[in-house]
């Protein structure tokens, strides 16, 4: 249930939204769980002028024109993204893009789902992320020095940013680009499969399914993406900055020493794709 703040906040987004996007005819409003935004799921009783279900997002200022612009941009180029209807700072409002998020996707049922079928059901949906991000990466081309290239990292690339609909992947929560090298979104994501259960990154009946996706989903990537070179030690590197940064977020403490063991097993599954 809303608390009394949230139900303060719904409301006056309602009032703000009435005078962007004058013609809506909102059914219901329903607040989503968000990190660092205020964000309201809205069902209009006019879907003929918009569309069914529509996200309202309330941005910080800071991050306001980084999320606007690359939303933009993507779209504008094809990549698969949700299509902004409407603005106002600090207001974007988008379509919603139905379906699940991929942490949901690798999470359910995984315990009893280790039979062949589920993988390869899951590994399709992997492939498509590889695709996804490899287009991305392609898209979003800054700067090239021989094999070196950066790009817009899109950042923030948790499970849970991703969404399958229809047989596509589409990408949600542009706040946190900036510019990199395409290795830290690979390794981003890489540490996000392997750490959608909670507590011990390593300690779970699961691993072996999700080794098996990250070398799929790696081997995916590299064999679709013509353009550039991708490093293996870049990848290596920047999978142990996010896997420091998991383990800081969930209390466990890691020492260096600790951390490489445990890694030993990934490393060698993501070595044997190169």
């Amino acid at each position: 249930m809303d608390n009394k703040k949230e139900i303060t906040l719904k409301k006056e987004v309602l009032k703000d939204l009435k005078e962007i996007m004058p013609r809506l005819e909102v059914s219901t409003a329903k607040i989503l769980k968000a990190q660092k935004n205020f964000v309201i799921l809205i069902t209009l009783n006019n879907p003929k002028l918009f569309p069914k279900e529509i996200v309202v997002k309330k941005i910080s200022s800071k991050n306001f024109k980084i999320e606007y612009e690359n939303l933009i941009s993507n779209y504008q180029n094809g990549i698969l993204v949700p299509k902004i209807l409407a603005y106002r700072k600090p207001y974007i409002i988008m379509e919603r893009i139905e379906g699940l998020n991929l942490c949901d996707i690798l999470n359910e049922d995984l315990e009893n789902m280790m039979g062949n079928g589920s993988y390869l059901t899951k590994k399709e949906i992997f492939e498509k992320l590889a695709d996804w991000l490899k287009y991305y990466h392609e898209t979003n081309i800054v700067a090239e020095t021989g094999d070196q290239i950066l790009v817009r990292n899109k950042g923030d690339l948790r499970l849970k940013n991703f969404i399958f609909h229809e047989k596509e992947i589409y990408g949600i929560d542009f706040e946190n680009v900036h510019e990199g090298i395409p290795e830290n979104d690979i390794a981003e994501i890489i540490i996000s499969i392997i750490t959608t259960s909670p507590g011990d990154i390593f300690q779970n009946e699961s691993l072996e399914f999700k080794l098996n996706l990250i070398y799929d989903f790696l081997l995916r990537y590299l064999s679709v993406n013509t353009k550039f070179f991708i490093s293996y030690n870049k990848i290596i590197k920047a999978m142990h900055n996010y896997l420091r940064i998991v383990a800081k977020r969930r209390h466990i403490d890691y020492v260096e020493e600790d951390l490489n063991k445990k890694t030993k097993i990934l490393l060698k599954k993501i070595k044997s794709v190169f």
